[in-house]
C-alpha cells in the first residue's frame, strides 16, 4: 500500500543504490559484517607476524634490531629490562580481531528466518574490530618508523651453511642433475663460503628472488589501494 521512495532515499544517504529483494537482504544480516570483520583480520594477521619477528629479532639472542623507547617500558623488578610492549600488544589484537569475528560468524547460526534480537550484536563487533584495527596500523605506523636495524649484528649471524642452496644451484647451472648437485653441496662445506662473495642480485636472477624484489611495484600497488580510502 505504500509506495516508499527506496531510490530517493539512498540518494539522500549517499548510498550506491538500493538493494532488491528484501527477504534475502534481512537474511545477510551478519554476512556482509562478518566480510568486513575478515578483511580486517588478514590485516591483522599480517601485522601479527611482524611484531613476532621483530620481538624475536630484539632479543639480546639476535639483537638484529633496536626499538625505539617510547614503545617500550621497563620491567617493575628489572631495572635493565626493556619490554617491546606495543608489538606485544599488537601481537594480541590478532587474537582479539579474529575472536569479533568468530562472534559475527556464530550469532547468526541456528536462526530461524526473521529479525532476532540476537543479531543487534554484531553492530558492536564490527565497530569493535574496526576501531582496534585502526589503532594498531596506527601504532605499528608510529612504531616502524623509529626502528634501527643493526646490520653488525645481521652480518654476524650469516653463516656459511645460509649458502649451502648457492652452491647446488650453481652446480645445477654448471650441468649436474639437481639431486646429484645437492648432494655434492651438502658434502662441501668450503663451496658455500665461496658463494657468501657473490652479491645476492647476482646469485638469484629470478624476479622476487633473494635481492631482487621489485619494491617500485609494491608502492605503486599500495598508492592503487590508497585510492579506495576516502581522505577528509
Amino acid at each position: 500500500y505504500l509506495d516508499l521512495p527506496r531510490e530517493d532515499v539512498a540518494r539522500r544517504l549517499d548510498f550506491d543504490g538500493v538493494q532488491q529483494h528484501v527477504t534475502s537482504v534481512q537474511l545477510s544480516r551478519g554476512k556482509l559484517e562478518a566480510e568486513v570483520v575478515h578483511a580486517v583480520l588478514q590485516l591483522a594477521g599480517s601485522v601479527n607476524r611482524m611484531a613476532s619477528d621483530l620481538v624475536l629479532y630484539a632479543t639480546a639472542e639476535f639483537g638484529f634490531v633496536r626499538l625505539p623507547d617510547a614503545f617500550c617500558t621497563g620491567s617493575s623488578i628489572m631495572p635493565q629490562k626493556k619490554n617491546p610492549d606495543v608489538l606485544e600488544l599488537a601481537r594480541a589484537t590478532f587474537h582479539r580481531i579474529h575472536a569479533e569475528l568468530q562472534l559475527l560468524l556464530g550469532l547468526p547460526a541456528n536462526l530461524p528466518s526473521g529479525y532476532h534480537r540476537d543479531l543487534q550484536l554484531t553492530k558492536a563487533a564490527v565497530m569493535r574490530a574496526v576501531l582496534l584495527a585502526g589503532d594498531l596500523l596506527f601504532a605499528m605506523n608510529e612504531l616502524l618508523s623509529g626502528i634501527e636495524f643493526r646490520e653488525d649484528r645481521i652480518r654476524e649471524a650469516m653463516s656459511s651453511d645460509l649458502y649451502a642452496t648457492a652452491s647446488a644451484l650453481r652446480r645445477a647451472v654448471g650441468g649436474e642433475a639437481f639431486r646429484d648437485a645437492y648432494r655434492a653441496a651438502a658434502g662441501d662445506p668450503s663451496s658455500w663460503d665461496l658463494e657468501a662473495d657473490v652479491p645476492t642480485d647476482k646469485a638469484y636472477l629470478s624476479e622476487g628472488g633473494p635481492g631482487r624484489t621489485d619494491e617500485g611495484a609494491v608502492l605503486s600497488r599500495l598508492q592503487k589501494a590508497a585510492a579506495w580510502i576516502p581522505r577528509p
